[in-house]
C-alpha cells in the first residue's frame, strides 16, 4: 500500500518549489527586543468582605451578591410541586325503624243508644269508638268521602268488608352526594412554602317523609404561605341549604300527628281536596297531603364565612399570632298556613328572614426574657379579643318592625410568669397579671382585674 502512495505522490514531488519566508525590520525589531521592558503590571488590590451567611459544603448557590461589605449567597433549595385530587360519590338509602302499633279493628263512630254506630267524616266525628270493622261492609253508592260507599252493617250492603287504610306518610328515603377536592403543595427544601386546597360538594336527598326534598351544596377554599418565620394563611367556606318544609314551629309533627289519628276506615290517599276545600276525616282535622302539597313552604339558607391568619414564630424573638374572622348566615323561610287548614279557615301567611352576623379578632403576642442569666426567666403574655354579634329577625306581614340584636365585646389579658431556679433549689415561680372586660350590654367595664399566682416546685 506505501509502495501505491508512493506512486499516486510522485509527480507532485517532481515540480515542487522551494518556499523562502518573507522577513520585516519591524517583525525582526519586534521579536528580538525586550519585550518586558513596557509591560503592564497589575497593582494588587483586594477588599475584605463579610459573609453573611456561610452554607455547608456542596450546597447548590442560586445568586451571589456583594453589598456594603457583605458577600450574601442564595441557596438553591430543590423545589417540588406535590398536587392531590379526589372525587368521591356516595347513595344512601334510609327507611323508618319502627312505628307505634295504631288499632285498625274499630271504624270511626262511637255509642249512640247503647249501640256502637259508624259515623262517617260528614259527622265531623273525631274518635274511633265506632263498631267492629268485620262487621260493617259498604254499600257500594256514590259517596263523596270514600270511592267504595258507606259503611253498613253486615248484610246490608255489597258485601265486600273494609280491610282498613295504613295512612302512612313515610317512604324510602334516598341521598346522593358527591365531592371533589384538590390541593396543592409547593415545597422548598422539603418544606411546605406555599399551598392552596378547594373542596366542593353536593348532595341531594329525598326525604323519607314524602313531599320532602332536601339540597346542599358547599364550597371550601383554603390558601397559606410561609415567608421565613411569617405564616399567612386564609380559608373561606360557602353553604347552601334548601328544604320544602322547615319544621322549625313544629309543622312535620303536625303532619305525622295528623296521620296518626285518622280513623282506619278513612283513606286520607284518594284526595286531599273536596268541594274547593278540605277533604279529610273531619272538619276538626286535616289530611296530612292537603298539609304537604302546594303548600308554597320553603326553607333556604346561605352561609359564608372567612378567616386570615398572620403568625409569626422566630426563635428567640416575639412570637405573636393573629386571626380574624366574619361569618354571616341568610335565613329565608315561608311558613304560610293554607286557607282551609283546621282552625285557620282563612290560612295565615307568615314569611320568615334572618339575618346573622358575627366578627371575631383575636391576638396573642408572648415573649421570653432571659436577662442573659442562666437561672432567671420570663414569659410575658398578652392576648386580646373583640367580638362583634348581631342579629336581626323578621317576621312578615305579622311584625315588620322584627327583632334586632348587636352586642360586642372587648377582653384583655395580660400575664407575665419569671421562674427562678438554682440547681440546688426549687424553683419559685411568681404569675402577674391584668383583665380587661368591656361590653355594650354589661351594666359595668372593668378595666383592673388583678391576678397573682406564686408558686414553686421541686
Amino acid at each position: 500500500m506505501k509502495y501505491l502512495l508512493l506512486l499516486l505522490l510522485f509527480p507532485s514531488l517532481i515540480f515542487a518549489q522551494q518556499v523562502n519566508p518573507v522577513l520585516s525590520p519591524e517583525y525582526s525589531r519586534l521579536i528580538h527586543g525586550d519585550t518586558t521592558a513596557n509591560a503592564f503590571l497589575p497593582e494588587k488590590r483586594y477588599q475584605e468582605l463579610t459573609v453573611k451567611r456561610l452554607y455547608p459544603l456542596n450546597t447548590p448557590l442560586r445568586k451571589i451578591s456583594v453589598k456594603n461589605n457583605e458577600l450574601a449567597m442564595h441557596a438553591a433549595y430543590p423545589k417540588k410541586l406535590l398536587l392531590a385530587g379526589e372525587y368521591t360519590a356516595g347513595i344512601a338509602f334510609k327507611t323508618v325503624n319502627r312505628l307505634p302499633a295504631l288499632q285498625t279493628a274499630y271504624a270511626q263512630g262511637r255509642s249512640i243508644q247503647g249501640a256502637l254506630a259508624w259515623q262517617g267524616p260528614e259527622t265531623n266525628e273525631m274518635f274511633s269508638y265506632g263498631p267492629l270493622m268485620s262487621q260493617l261492609e259498604y254499600n257500594g253508592q256514590a259517596y263523596p268521602y270514600d270511592v267504595n260507599g258507606k259503611l253498613v252493617p253486615s248484610g246490608t250492603g255489597n258485601g265486600h268488608h273494609p280491610a282498613g287504610y295504613t295512612n302512612n306518610i313515610f317512604r324510602t328515603g334516598a341521598m346522593f352526594s358527591q365531592g371533589f377536592n384538590l390541593k396543592t403543595t409547593l415545597l422548598v427544601n422539603d418544606a411546605p412554602l406555599h399551598e392552596f386546597g378547594i373542596r366542593l360538594g353536593h348532595a341531594t336527598e329525598k326525604n323519607i317523609i314524602r313531599y320532602n326534598s332536601n339540597n346542599t351544596k358547599s364550597l371550601e377554599a383554603t390558601a397559606g404561605s410561609r415567608i421565613k418565620w411569617l405564616h399567612i394563611s386564609g380559608k373561606y367556606n360557602y353553604q347552601e341549604d334548601q328544604f320544602s318544609n322547615t319544621n322549625r314551629a313544629g309543622f312535620l309533627n303536625r303532619v305525622y300527628q295528623q296521620s296518626l289519628l285518622t280513623p282506619a276506615s278513612f283513606d286520607n290517599g284518594q284526595g286531599y281536596t273536596l268541594n274547593n276545600g278540605q277533604r279529610s276525616y273531619a272538619q276538626a282535622a286535616d289530611n296530612p297531603d292537603f298539609l304537604l302539597r302546594n303548600n308554597g313552604h320553603y326553607y333556604r339558607t346561605y352561609a359564608h364565612q372567612g378567616s386570615l391568619l398572620l403568625e409569626r414564630n422566630a426563635w428567640r424573638k416575639m412570637k405573636y399570632k393573629i386571626l380574624q374572622s366574619y361569618s354571616r348566615k341568610s335565613e329565608n323561610s315561608n311558613e304560610d298556613v293554607k286557607p282551609g287548614t283546621a282552625a285557620f279557615p282563612e290560612g295565615l301567611p307568615l314569611q320568615r328572614e334572618k339575618d346573622d352576623r358575627l366578627y371575631q379578632l383575636n391576638g396573642e403576642a408572648t415573649r421570653d426574657f432571659d436577662y442573659y442569666l442562666p437561672d432567671v426567666r420570663t414569659r410575658a403574655t398578652a392576648n386580646y379579643v373583640l367580638t362583634d354579634t348581631r342579629s336581626d329577625i323578621r317576621y312578615q306581614p305579622v311584625y315588620d318592625e322584627g327583632y334586632r340584636y348587636q352586642r360586642t365585646t372587648q377582653e384583655l389579658n395580660l400575664q407575665s410568669l419569671s421562674s427562678y431556679r438554682h440547681w440546688s433549689w426549687p424553683e419559685i415561680n411568681l404569675g402577674l397579671g391584668n383583665k380587661i372586660y368591656v361590653s355594650n350590654t354589661a351594666g359595668k367595664s372593668y378595666y383592673l382585674l388583678p391576678d397573682i399566682q406564686p408558686g414553686g416546685g421541686l
